[in-house]
């Protein structure tokens, strides 16, 4: 008869007893973890709201500064267009056939011309873009051309067309700049939605429109631009499954705690 059959021996009770040792640390180490997990989200709770609050407060100053730049862009195009209506006004329009619509023969014919029609023809100038119509009796086949603006050279320099004694060149020199700027401001508007990813609302057919940028992107770069973003959960994802294993900042990288600046945008442009 054998003594000892009850027993498990020496190697299962240092199999057990190491195990339960390594389980103890680890289940405290997971108690702290979730406590230290539930601190963070409590913490961050505050921090999303304060965060989000400075996303959109930058979002409505570029906004604000689009809406400035635009209307500032609109005077200046009226200015222009004044400059060249003046030039047309002192020295007569250079109309170009642009229209020519048949509306049925007379029944008159030309040896020289051919058969005559009553048309509606509409001209625009090639210099201030007025349009006129003129419909008559015409014989032939009309010189149709493709329109294209066309400002003489010496429109850009004179201070006469002006009231204020501005050059064309300076006027078109500001629009260029101020087109630029608002490109600029653009740009920033989709710099956040790569930081923070798209504010964006279903749209239509699997696409989305996002309230920062203003784009229609596509379900796959909405969920990209999400997971590619430096700092997620501060505005909603409609697809997360599991937003408590999301952290806010991302760990590639370093911390982006600014938007580029408008130099640094210029420099970006002429390197193209």
């Amino acid at each position: 008869m054998k003594e000892d059959i009850q027993l498990f021996g020496e190697n299962f009770k240092s199999q057990i007893s190491e195990c339960k040792k390594e389980e103890d640390t680890v289940r405290k180490l997971e108690a702290k973890y979730k406590k230290s997990l539930d601190n963070l989200n409590k913490h961050n709770e505050k921090r999303i709201n304060a965060i989000n609050e400075i996303r959109l407060n930058k979002i409505q100053e570029i906004n604000n500064e689009l809406e400035i730049s635009k209307s500032e862009l609109e005077k200046l195009k009226n200015e222009r267009q004044e400059i060249i209506d003046q030039y047309c006004k002192k020295f007569g329009h250079k109309d170009i056939l642009i229209k020519s619509e048949n509306r049925g023969y007379t029944g008159a014919h030309s040896f020289k011309y051919g058969r005559a029609a009553i048309r509606t023809n509409t001209y625009k100038c090639a210099v201030c873009g007025r349009k006129t119509g003129h419909t008559g009796e015409t014989y032939g086949i009309l010189n149709v051309k493709q329109y294209k603006q066309i400002i003489p050279s010496e429109i850009y320099d004179d201070t006469s067309l002006n009231k204020d004694g501005k050059t064309l060149r300076v006027i078109e020199e500001k629009i260029n700049k101020i087109k630029e700027y608002i490109n600029y401001l653009d740009m920033l508007k989709i710099k956040m939605c790569e930081l923070f990813g798209h504010d964006a609302k279903p749209y239509f057919d699997e696409q989305f429109v996002c309230n920062c940028c203003n784009r229609i992107v596509s379900y796959r770069e909405y969920i990209n631009t999400y997971h590619n973003a430096k700092y997620r959960g501060i505005v909603p994802f409609y697809y997360s499954i599991y937003p408590e294993m999301d952290y806010i900042i991302s760990s590639e990288g370093k911390l982006t705690l600014s938007l580029p600046t408008y130099k640094s945008y210029q420099r970006t442009l002429k390197k193209k």
